[in-house]
């Protein structure tokens, strides 16, 4: 690929010149891991916003909102994307007023 091409990934234009983009949820006490490997590392990483979400609602669903409400959705190279009382929020239906 030249540095001219850009590639496009499900709908999103990729600036890191073509590397796929990755969201991670972050704190103040660090990243927030979803899933560890056989040989015994973690993966803080997400392949969308979707999918962190779900992972995030899921947690809220099992030990409550109030620990998750700090965290922040970041994109690869520090990005912020969303705040998780976003996420938490659209949830609990607060946002259908």
């Amino acid at each position: 690929m030249s540095e001219h091409e850009v590639e496009v990934y499900d709908g999103e234009i990729l600036a890191d010149g073509g590397s796929r983009t990755q969201y991670y949820w972050s704190g103040d006490e660090g990243v927030v891991y979803h899933s560890e490997s056989g040989d015994g590392l973690v993966d803080p990483f997400f392949g969308s916003v979707e999918e962190a979400e779900r992972y995030l609602e899921s947690l809220a669903d099992l030990h409550g909102e109030d620990q998750y409400t700090g965290l922040v959705l970041r994109k690869t190279g520090n990005q912020r994307v969303e705040e998780a009382t976003e996420v938490l929020t659209e949830q609990s239906g607060l946002t259908d007023w």
